[in-house]
Order: structure tokens, then sequence, then C-alpha cells
């Protein structure tokens, strides 16, 4: 009868012993929920939109130009379209939420005749946190341009506004320049 116990009892101390050194969880980054991009232009001074706004989401890419400071001829222009098959995670792939986190936010100033460019990337994580990182996009920071270069673009939406319609490959390759127009 002593074996017995004895054998039971050290049988529940392996089996203990085994799922107390499993190996310990890894803390994965929190998931993205949500990539916006916003291009503004303070103090062009010119015609055309002085903001462009595209978000992107696990299923769909919304567009917007808006803040003409003439809205009959150059109205705010809004587009929206389901993402192609991996282009999410195409763009998940490309953000790197620790190498981000190092690059430095800019300051935008805004006065009138000077063209300043000011952009802002905000990551909304489903942890509730948001990442935000303002940058100059005439120089954009490597991690920042590798992110940009993953956003889907709504093509009809920026030939709308441009008079030019790309030929890429779906990245969006926008700049303030294809946007803003200056007298």
């Amino acid at each position: 009868m002593r074996r017995g116990t004895l054998a039971l009892c050290a049988l529940i101390l392996l089996t203990a012993n085994a799922f107390a050194q499993s190996a310990p969880a890894t803390t994965q980054p929190p998931s993205v929920i949500r990539v916006r991009v916003v291009y503004t232009a303070a103090g062009t001074g010119g015609e055309g939109y002085q903001t462009s706004l595209t978000t992107v989401e696990p299923t769909f890419v919304v567009s917007e130009l808006k803040d003409s400071p003439y809205p009959k001829k150059w109205p705010n222009r809004k587009q929206r379209r389901s993402l192609r098959k991996g282009e999410w995670k195409k763009l998940e792939r490309a953000i790197d939420l620790k190498v981000l986190a190092a690059v430095p936010s800019q300051t935008c100033y805004g006065f009138i005749d000077v063209y300043d460019s000011c952009s802002t990337i905000e990551i909304d994580l489903a942890d509730g946190k948001q990442m935000r990182i303002v940058f100059d996009d005439r120089k954009v920071p490597g991690p920042i341009g590798a992110v940009l270069k993953n956003i889907p673009n709504t093509p009809s939406l920026l030939w709308a506004s441009t008079g030019t319609l790309s030929r890429s490959s779906g990245i969006h390759e926008l700049s303030p320049s294809d946007i803003f127009r200056r007298p």
C-alpha cells in the first residue's frame, strides 16, 4: 500500500513539475487595427486641397481630400474601397512598432506664404493605445517610408484631384506636391 501511495505521489509531483516548467508566455506586440496618414500643407496660399487623409483598416481603405480655400472649385472628396487579398497583411508586416517608437516626432509650424509640410502617421492598436508621429514629408524617416510604401490607395480619387493617374502597383505614392497646388 505504501509503495502504491509513494508511486502515486511521485507521479503527481512529476506531472505538476512538467506543467510548472512549461515555456513562459511570450508577450506579443498588440495588433494594429487602423493606420491613418495625414498630409497637411500649411501656408501654401495656393488653390487645391490643404489636407489629404488616408485611413486603412483590415477590410477597407478610405481616402479623403479636403480643406480647399475654394470649396466650389475644389469640393471635399472621399472614396472608400475594399482591400484586396493580402494588402492588410502586407501593411501589418511593414509596421515595426519598436522601430517606429524610436522615430522622433517633429514640430510643424504654419506661416503665411511659407510652405511647411506637416504630415502625421497614426497607428491605432488593439489595446486602445495610439502611436502618432509627426514628420516632414520632404525628409521622410526610413521606418515611416517603409509603412507609407505599403499603404493602399484609391486611384480614381487621386486621378480626380490631380488629373493624372499613376499606373503604379497600387502602392500609395502620393506626395503633397501631387495634391497641393501653388499659384
